[in-house]
C-alpha cells in the first residue's frame, strides 16, 4: 500500500502556515521516504500517523482526509478529492479500506504540533499491485472581502 505525499511545509499568509509529516511505521518499505509506502499482510489493521505542526503566528485549523488517488485532466496524479470515482471499482481502495472517519479536523494554536491517526486495514485476501491514495490537508486562510466580492481563501 502505498500513500502519498509528505513531508510538505505549506506556506500561506506568514499567519497561516502549517507543515506536516508522516510517522512512518515499522512495516515502512523504504525508510529513506517521507511518505508511507507499505508493505502489510492481509487481514491487518494499521494505524497512519501524520504530524499536523501550526508554523505561523496565529491559531489555525486543519483538515486532514484520506482520499484515493485518481489521474487529473492534465495527466499527474491527484489526491484532493474526497469522492473519486475508480476506473476499476471492482479493487480494493485506500478509501475503502478506511475503519473510522476519512475527514479529521484539528485546531493548532501558534507553535503546536498534533498527530492525526487514520485506521486502515489491509484487504482480506492476498493482493497483488499497490493501493494508491493520500492524505490531503486544508487549512482556511484569511478570506478576501470586497464590495462585491467574497473568497474564501484555503491552503493545501
Amino acid at each position: 500500500m502505498t500513500v502519498l505525499p509528505f513531508a510538505t511545509t505549506v506556506k500561506a499568509a506568514p499567519d497561516k502556515s502549517y507543515a506536516i509529516q508522516a510517522i512512518l511505521p515499522d512495516n515502512q518499505v523504504n525508510k529513506g521516504e517521507s511518505y508511507f509506502d507499505l508493505k502489510v499482510t492481509p487481514n491487518k489493521e494499521q494505524s497512519l500517523k501524520v504530524l499536523i505542526a501550526n508554523t505561523g503566528s496565529k491559531p489555525i485549523t486543519v483538515t486532514a482526509e484520506v482520499n484515493n488517488a485518481y489521474t487529473a485532466d492534465s495527466g499527474v496524479i491527484g489526491y484532493d478529492k474526497y469522492n473519486t470515482k475508480l476506473y476499476k471499482a471492482k479493487l480494493p481502495s485506500l478509501t475503502s479500506l478506511v475503519d473510522g472517519k476519512r475527514k479529521q479536523t484539528v485546531k493548532l494554536a501558534t507553535g503546536q504540533n498534533k498527530t492525526v491517526e487514520f485506521k486502515v486495514k489491509s484487504p482480506s485476501s492476498e493482493y497483488s499491485g499497490i493501493i494508491l491514495g493520500g492524505v490531503t490537508t486544508t487549512a482556511s486562510v484569511s478570506p478576501t472581502k470586497s464590495k462585491n466580492i467574497n473568497i474564501k481563501n484555503q491552503v493545501r
